[in-house]
């Protein structure tokens, strides 16, 4: 990359474009049809993909998440979420 120039941009998609790609994944590819939502609450980013993920269920299949579990919390208990 060094041999392109001095400055290098790099772009991202957007979380409705990524959080659509995961459930079409979800949906077609693994053909789930139930999910339980892990996110981080002190990340803007991780509560906008999970709103967008929920928004893509949504309109995709009318899918709602069974439950959702957010890592920031004090109380956050991996096991008791899993089991």
């Amino acid at each position: 990359l060094s041999d392109m120039g001095n400055y290098i941009f790099r772009t991202m998609t957007s979380d409705q474009l990524t959080a659509q790609a995961l459930a079409d994944y979800m949906l077609q590819r693994l053909k789930q049809r139930q999910v339980v939502i892990f996110f981080n609450s002190a990340s803007e980013y991780s509560q906008s993909l999970k709103s967008e993920f929920k928004n893509a269920l949504l309109y995709k299949s009318r899918l709602e998440p069974l439950a959702e579990f957010d890592l920031a919390r004090p109380d956050f208990d991996a096991y008791e979420s899993v089991n």
